[in-house]
């Protein structure tokens, strides 16, 4: 993926950015290998994503 264009107000923006995509895709975004699941689920108890940063 290419940042061409991107503008950030800090140089931090970028990297929470990463961070923000990072948690979606382990700890909201269903994942159909594993049944529709979140992949949180499978390792904490009660599948309960962690507190935000």
């Amino acid at each position: 993926m290419a940042l061409q264009g991107c503008v950030t107000k800090t140089h931090e923006a970028p990297r929470d950015n990463t961070i923000a995509c990072r948690r979606f895709y382990n700890e909201d975004r269903p994942h159909s290998a594993i049944g529709y699941k979140i992949p949180i689920a499978l390792t904490e108890p009660g599948g309960e994503a962690g507190p935000p940063p």
